[in-house]
């Protein structure tokens, strides 16, 4: 057989398998997407019955806020669950602002959708978030934390 023609066999095998399992690692696999619905509705401290609330970094000020529906199980010991009233859930979200606006950023509302674009949740912080979002078997979710912030050394 022709080494050309075996290369060739060779790479469109690898090509195909790179393809599949690309496919089926990502098939999984979850998204924010901006959404002024979102942001409304935390910036005017909307809490929605339909979604348990957790919150990452300092009680005081987080670094982000989700809203996860009730019927999905959060998979991460990274995020703490909170138990808002419409009080808290203002002084949280206002403290967030105001943390925002002193390193000179804005906060947004995202939601956080599923494989197939499914809204299973919404996200608050920074513009800038990157995470990962996951489903699992037997209706749990794994959303990773926000990045933690490069912060100078010192004054």
């Amino acid at each position: 057989m022709d080494v050309t023609l075996l290369l060739v066999v060779g790479a469109a095998i690898l090509g195909g398998l790179v393809l599949f399992f690309s496919g089926r690692l990502r098939e999984r696999y979850g998204s924010l997407r901006v959404s002024e619905s979102a942001t409304r509705a935390y910036e005017q401290y909307e809490l929605d019955p339909d979604l348990k609330y957790y919150i990452s970094g300092p009680d005081v000020y987080p670094r982000a806020v989700i809203g996860i529906d009730r019927r999905l199980l959060l998979d991460s010991d990274l995020w703490k669950q909170r138990e808002f009233d419409r009080g808290a859930f203002r002084e949280t979200v206002l403290n967030m602002q105001s943390r925002a606006l002193s390193t000179m950023q804005l906060l947004h509302g995202f939601e956080i959708l599923d494989q197939q674009g499914r809204r299973v949740g919404t996200w608050f912080s920074t513009l800038d978030t990157r995470t990962t979002v996951k489903m699992l078997a037997d209706n749990r979710v794994r959303v990773d934390p926000p990045p933690l912030p490069n912060l100078p050394d010192g004054p």
